[in-house]
């Protein structure tokens, strides 16, 4: 819009009319051949010393036998733009004339006020830039090369795609006289007035008498983006995130954490048992004890049993992270699963009372104590409002009155001593260096399908088929170790054991993150290839 307006002054001065697309701003989709024809025959037929203006994919005029015109355009960071875009459909002034003059709905508050930072970490379509992905019709235009390459769909659409890019870069070179961009303002306007003289002589005369702070189309309520998202969109890369290349052997090792869903998981794990003839579940971790910490003996031993197993093995047992380069032994693949810590808690608090988990236990030791039925029937709100001791998670304590698996990040940091303290920083940060580095996966029930894709891309011999096998076996995944007793919890209650619980969050947070990261790096083109998506 601002190099429009500027032609628009400067056609006053050189005697020349800029004409604008017919869709009043609108953006022309990728074009038939009988409607690309047709526009190209309209913009010939202008009369020389016409301006044309257009949101419009790169017309070919030479292979419809057509003189060819001036080509200039202009280019902005990939990013900047996807962010602009974003607020800019937001932008009252922009949506309600819009939806009006097409008699469409008004749209949903929560669209309008979710923030770009929101929408791309919660993993929302709009926000999932997938490399090689076809056209999402969601309406952002994240392909700036599309308008550069052309109308052919199955060349131009892949998105971020090296055959567009190399179209795209061939039309630059032979077609357009100028490609500038408002971010070197002076370059622009002084490559212009030299290369197309006709029409943008004086341009930085003009453009700085007033036009300059005059910005056309400009949202003064975009917010601030952190930089650190829009790192992450620039740097995105699958196979940087995917630490599988990096184990020693195929050997599936899910040392899993408490209360965070693994029961479930270990039902996708039998039903990909059957699926796939090449996978087995080694089943003897489930019945192994569980130490809150090993010694280096006990350690050595467990690293030694999951190095021994046959390829093609899922292994699963409550332990923490081990260090197999300790003990010089081969490293498998890593996975575990995080939940929100405050939720982690209170499943266990009940967990421990219900009528499964007790079944369970007395089964085994017919004769040990039974607990008061005053116990059982405890109230997790007046357990935290009475101060009572079990429901008390004080940071930087090494014992528990009670044990209440409440330091999700212990699974994860392993043995040493710094990892006992609870929400401890050192700790935390521990635990992140080994996810970072020795993990493939660490996903989430609470974002499944997100989950479920990342697993199978990342580590298609132990995953592939995993979403298949979750849709086929839902109601054994999803309900296997399920509470359906826990009662209502006050939202008061939530918030105050959550103040001790901010390094906690910090870990599940970095967790979450990275495992979007990964699903945005995804090449989802390729699942559908294979036939792994629904």
């Amino acid at each position: 819009m601002q190099l429009i307006e500027l032609m628009r002054q400067l056609g006053k001065v050189h005697n020349y009319d800029v004409e604008k697309d017919p869709q009043n701003g609108g953006v022309l989709p990728i074009l038939e051949p009988a409607e690309e024809s047709d526009i190209i025959e309209n913009i010939a037929s202008l009369e020389d010393g016409s301006a044309f203006a257009s949101h419009v994919n790169f017309l070919n005029f030479t292979k419809h036998d057509q003189p060819r015109p001036i080509y200039i355009n202009m280019v902005r960071d990939p990013v900047e733009r996807v962010i602009s875009w974003y607020y800019y459909i937001r932008a009252p002034w922009v949506f309600v004339p819009g939806r009006r003059r097409n008699n469409r709905e008004m749209p949903n508050p929560k669209w309008v006020n979710t923030e770009f930072d929101q929408c791309v970490l919660s993993g929302e379509k709009v926000c999932t830039y997938i490399e090689n992905s076809l056209l999402e019709h969601v309406g952002d235009h994240r392909r700036q090369t599309l308008f550069f390459c052309g109308h052919n769909e199955a060349k131009c659409t892949p998105f971020n795609g090296r055959l567009p890019l190399q179209i795209a870069k061939m039309n630059v070179e032979r077609e357009y006289s100028v490609v500038g961009t408002w971010e070197h303002t002076n370059e622009t306007l002084a490559v212009l007035e030299a290369y197309v003289p006709r029409y943008f002589a004086d341009a930085s005369k003009m453009y700085y008498s007033g036009l300059h702070s005059d910005v056309q189309n400009s949202n003064p309520m975009k917010p601030h983006i952190p930089q650190n998202i829009i790192d992450m969109l620039k740097n995105l890369n699958a196979n940087r995130l995917n630490n599988t290349k990096d184990a020693d052997i195929e050997v599936l090792f899910f040392n899993r954490a408490a209360k965070v869903g693994s029961e479930s998981m270990l039902e996708l794990f039998m039903a990909l048992e059957q699926y796939n003839d090449d996978l087995t579940l080694e089943r003897s971790g489930l019945h192994t004890k569980t130490y809150r910490q090993m010694d280096k003996k006990q350690r050595r031993q467990s690293a030694e049993y999951v190095a021994d197993l046959e390829e093609g093995t899922m292994y699963i047992e409550h332990i923490n992270w081990l260090d197999f380069d300790e003990f010089d032994l081969p490293k498998p693949i890593y996975i575990n699963l995080v939940r929100d810590p405050v939720e982690r808690v209170i499943s266990w608090f009940f967990y421990a009372r219900s009528s499964y988990k007790n079944a369970i236990e007395y089964r085994k030791k017919p004769d040990q104590k039974i607990r008061p039925e005053s116990w059982y029937k405890k109230n997790f709100n007046e357990c935290v409002r009475s101060g009572d001791p079990e429901c008390q998670y004080v940071p930087h304590t090494f014992k528990d009155p009670v044990a209440n698996f409440k330091r999700q990040s212990l699974f994860y940091c392993g043995h040493h001593d710094d990892c006992i303290p609870f929400n401890s920083p050192t700790a935390v940060q521990m635990a992140k260096e080994h996810v970072e580095r020795d993990y493939a996966v660490v996903g989430s029930w609470e974002d499944t399908n997100v989950t479920l894709t990342v697993l199978e891309r990342y580590i298609p011999r132990f995953f592939r088929g995993a979403k298949l096998m979750y849709e086929m076996h839902n109601n054994k995944i999803t309900n296997r170790n399920k509470n359906k007793r826990k009662p209502y919890i006050e939202p008061e209650v939530k918030d105050m054991i959550r103040k001790n619980f901010t390094n906690e969050y910090d870990f599940y947070y970095f967790c979450k993150q990275r495992l979007y990261k990964q699903y945005l790096a995804l090449n989802l083109k390729e699942l559908e290839k294979h036939g792994l998506l629904n």
